[in-house]
């Protein structure tokens, strides 16, 4: 979306659409709120599509949809590196979301 966006030239008012198919994984098609500042610094106005054509506002956010899950009990521990750890490593381990030194 970067070389979309820098590839815009500067208008006085435009109007610019992100089509975008959820259905498909990492397609790229979502608009970051650095690049909807960049294109509306250009003059352009983005739009997305839901149900209608929508402008994009700052602020909002763009490219989360939902997030799934929470952290469970129990759950992997994993290095500083983000390596998953076993019971036996030693050292610091995340697990949970908080940091654990194991001797």
């Amino acid at each position: 979306m970067w070389s979309t966006v820098g590839s815009l030239p500067f208008v006085g008012s435009g109007n610019f659409y992100v089509v975008r198919d959820n259905s498909l994984e990492n397609e790229g098609n979502a608009l970051s709120q650095e690049q909807l500042a960049e294109a509306m610094s250009k003059g352009w106005t983005a739009y997305h599509y839901a149900d209608t054509w929508v402008p994009y506002t700052l602020g909002e956010p763009t490219g989360l949809e939902t997030v799934e899950g929470a952290p469970q009990e129990g759950g992997n521990g994993y290095n500083l590196q983000g390596q998953r750890v076993g019971g036996g490593y030693k050292g610091i381990v995340v697990k949970n979301g908080r940091k654990v030194l194991r001797k």
